[in-house]
């Protein structure tokens, strides 16, 4: 049984692409609609994500529940490919300044988390593991009241104070690259497999990602 993917009432937003599409199976129904996307076996369940370099999957309309300043996000990615790249983009691109958040992977093959509050400008924090070795990973990105982690495979591995961020209602939800609204295109598109993309309302502590991870098959 895989309790990675349980449904809990922090949920925001899950993605386990076991079906080979991009329905949410959280309390919202945030379905990602357009775009497309190939799939390969799971890291757990049947399927999981393949992005080539040219695909992805986003919304048509804003997520409200995703505009969040405190969240976390937990994923499994595997990935061999060493240049910038996103993960996922919940931001608004359009005219004016931007707004939201985005993470993925740098070409020194360390994640980052990215925030836009608004004000014309771009806040970037990086880790420091490589996580782009071609295995499975499980990622955890915490975003607290007043510091942004990094956890891999249950291990923390950046901690630093958090960045500006803002939202104004128009984000754009995007899973393999970051969709800009403003251009009508993704950029920056993922390269690899993804699994089981959790986006929870609340901050997970050490201790919780820890087990979470020591007991994969299985929550406590």
């Amino acid at each position: 049984m895989n309790h990675f993917d349980f449904v809990r009432p922090s949920t925001r937003a899950l993605w386990t692409f076991d079906e080979e599409n991009g329905n949410d199976s959280g309390p919202f129904g945030y379905d990602l609609t357009s775009g497309y996307l190939d799939y390969g076996l799971g890291r757990f369940g049947p399927y999981c994500g393949y992005f080539d370099g040219n695909n992805y999957l986003r919304s048509t309309t804003n997520f409200s529940q995703l505009g969040l300043t405190q969240l976390t996000a937990t994923f499994w990615m595997k990935s061999n490919y060493a240049a910038e790249q996103y993960i996922f983009g919940n931001v608004y691109t359009g005219y004016g300044n931007a707004y939201g958040y985005n993470f993925g992977t740098t070409s020194s093959k360390q994640l980052f988390f990215e925030t836009f509050p608004g004000d014309g400008y771009n806040y970037r924090l990086t880790g420091g593991s490589v996580v782009i070795d071609n295995t499975w990973k499980w990622i955890v990105i915490t975003r607290g009241s007043s510091y942004t982690k990094f956890y891999v495979n249950g291990k923390l591995d950046y901690t630093a104070g958090n960045t500006a961020i803002g939202f104004n209602g128009s984000e754009i939800t995007c899973v393999g690259a970051w969709w800009s609204i403003y251009y009508g295109k993704p950029y920056d598109y993922y390269i690899g497999f993804l699994d089981n993309l959790h986006i929870y309302n609340i901050v997970l502590s050490h201790d919780t990602i820890r087990h979470m991870y020591a007991f994969q098959m299985g929550w406590l």
